[in-house]
């Protein structure tokens, strides 16, 4: 009995070192399968950003359709020279623009996001459909361009 003490508390502290060292391995080299329980995110880009530190936070209130609002937060990811900004609306991953330094357009999920890009939707659909802000305005703008030729005929 006395034996098998020392054999546990040294396989107890190799195991404690291993985790130690896999916990210091930058995102990227964490599995994928430990990042797929995470939101859907628009397309190409990898949940990995989620395990880096957070540098900047804010509670933010996002406006509903209907007027009222929820709690929302404001978080920047900062991995090296890497950011990632995220928008969630209580547990919704709402926008996420994955390079805040550059003029390319975030992304938003249009699911979740009324239109106008201002407000949640009170009716929400599937989640996962994301599309860049640049593109919603575009998409809605050819909308309205087709329902005005619609209405000439």
């Amino acid at each position: 009995m006395l034996r098998t003490v020392p054999a546990l508390v040294i396989v107890s502290l190799v195991l404690a070192s291993g985790c130690a060292t896999a916990r210091s391995e930058a995102p990227s080299a964490l599995p994928s399968a430990a990042l797929t329980s995470g939101p859907c995110l628009p397309p190409g880009l990898s949940g990995a950003f989620f395990s880096w530190p957070v540098v900047g936070f804010r509670s933010v209130d996002v406006p509903l359709v209907d007027g009222k609002t929820i709690r929302g937060s404001w978080v920047l990811y900062r991995q090296g020279d890497s950011l990632v900004v995220a928008l969630w609306g209580e547990k919704d991953l709402l926008a996420l623009d994955p390079s805040p330094q550059t003029d390319t357009p975030f992304w938003i999920d249009t699911a979740l996001v009324a239109a106008d890009g201002k407000s949640v939707r009170a009716e929400r659909g599937a989640t996962c459909q994301w599309r860049r802000q640049g593109e919603l305005h575009a998409a809605a703008a050819t909308s309205a361009a087709v329902a005005v030729a619609l209405q000439r005929r």
